[in-house]
């Protein structure tokens, strides 16, 4: 069982901590970042995605100043740079999904962890340990919810 000092940089990874959605597909853009990943099979330098999204406009916004400002909340959510080695595990994930709702929830753990550390993993053990973490406390809320479902209570998604 994981303590509050297992948990590390990343608070959401403690045991006690609570799982909250905030943010709706779209304020995360995540078709967005599922239409850039999906532009090349090859990992990018941040200037190549930028490039993809500004100048090739990849992501079908009208205007130079739109293609700009989904660039900058893009970058800001999701690192955008394979120097990054959360972007990097996370890119490698992103690679091996098998489904679209696997592809998600690896997108949402992307932005759940980058949005709590706010800083760089030390090592790329560290990321590879923090996705390890985060999976695990996601199977089991979910084995928690489909239990209770199961049980017959109700249950209510917010």
């Amino acid at each position: 069982m994981l303590t509050k000092e297992d948990a590390g940089p990343v608070r959401a990874l403690a045991p006690d901590a609570p799982c909250f959605s905030r943010l709706s597909a779209r304020s995360a853009l995540y078709t967005d970042l599922h239409v850039l990943l999906d532009a090349t099979s090859e990992p990018l330098t941040s200037s190549a995605y930028r490039s993809l999204v500004i100048d090739d406009n990849c992501v079908a916004r009208k205007s130079a100043a739109a293609r700009r400002k989904i660039w900058k909340e893009l970058k800001a959510r999701y690192i955008l740079d394979t120097g990054h080695p959360l972007f990097a595990a996370f890119l490698q994930e992103w690679r091996r999904c098998r489904s679209e709702a696997e592809r998600g929830l690896t997108a949402y753990m992307l932005l759940a962890l980058h949005d709590l550390t706010g800083s760089r993993f030390a090592t790329e053990r560290e990321v590879d340990e923090a996705f390890a973490q985060a999976t695990k406390k996601l199977q089991r809320s979910a084995e928690d919810l489909k239990a209770r479902i199961r049980e017959g209570h109700t249950v209510v998604v917010k």
